[in-house]
């Protein structure tokens, strides 16, 4: 049995490593641009309701059907992000398992048995060829 580098394997296995890292990498800035600015809907909807009121002025509710929509489209993002985290890691594990796997590659070498180096031809029957079976045939 003999060691050898598959050098193709390992250079693709490398690529997919990086494009996953990359992935890690963006799905890191949008949770940066998600920690700024969590649910930029809802703090609109909060400063129009919290403006004070002016003598003779009625009061506004707050739209609680927007309120309901910013949360969930803040949800909806926090979702997405967690895929693109799973994404990522996957991608990336697959890729180091790619490298490993290519560089640690092994070949099993057929060797010549006895039987062909002699010239003799091996019998057909499974029995015959086990060295058990050779052993106990003898006895």
């Amino acid at each position: 049995m003999s060691k050898h580098s598959d050098p193709l394997g390992r250079t693709i296995g490398i690529v997919v490593f990086l494009i996953g890292i990359a992935l890690l990498f963006l799905i890191a800035k949008v949770a940066f641009s998600m920690l700024n600015n969590p649910v930029p809907q809802l703090n609109a909807i909060i400063s129009a309701a919290s403006h004070p009121l002016k003598p003779g002025q009625a009061q506004t509710s707050v739209a609680f059907p927007a309120v309901g929509a910013a949360i969930v489209a803040f949800l909806l993002r926090l979702s997405l992000l967690l895929i693109g985290i799973i994404a990522g890691s996957i991608v990336a594990g697959k890729g180091i398992h790619l490298y490993f796997a290519s560089a640690s590659h092994t070949t099993t070498v057929a060797l010549p048995t006895a039987a062909t180096e002699t010239g003799s031809a091996p019998s057909s029957s499974p029995a015959s060829a086990s060295p058990e079976a050779s052993e106990t045939g003898a006895q």
